[in-house]
């Protein structure tokens, strides 16, 4: 996390920043994941044990992983505008101005649907897939 950060141009922390988990929070993260309904995250990014379904010539990270690797502001800043921190990814941007397509899930609230999705990440190993 710190490599990233500092490879960025943000300085480095000691450790991510403490979020408190939030349970109903994490359920709407599982839905914004998932392929219906949702931003389709699982096309790129395995969830512990279940694979990506698309196969890229560089995978994804395993969501499981992604609050031990990113600090918590870093993955909000990198989720708002990916092209931004890496040009030429594979990660499209879900929010502008704001707000997403998906209005029947926080009003398409961007940053509480980036938010709820953080809390589903937080659980690590014992998250479960989505359907």
């Amino acid at each position: 996390a710190q490599g990233l950060a500092l490879e960025h141009g943000f300085a480095a922390q000691s450790g991510p920043v403490p979020t408190k988990f939030d349970a109903t929070l994490a359920e709407l993260g599982k839905k914004l994941i998932a392929r219906d309904g949702g931003f389709a995250c699982i096309q790129c990014h395995s969830v512990v044990d279940t694979k990506a379904i698309g196969v890229f010539e560089a995978p994804a990270p395993n969501f499981m992983h992604v609050t031990t690797r990113l600090t918590h502001d870093y993955y909000l800043r990198w989720v708002r505008k990916p092209m931004r921190f890496q040009p030429g990814t594979k990660m499209p941007q879900y929010a502008e101005g704001g707000k997403t397509t998906l209005k029947e899930i926080l009003q398409g609230d961007a940053d509480k649907q980036f938010e709820a999705i953080w809390n589903y990440l937080l659980q690590g190993e014992g998250m479960a897939p989505p359907e």
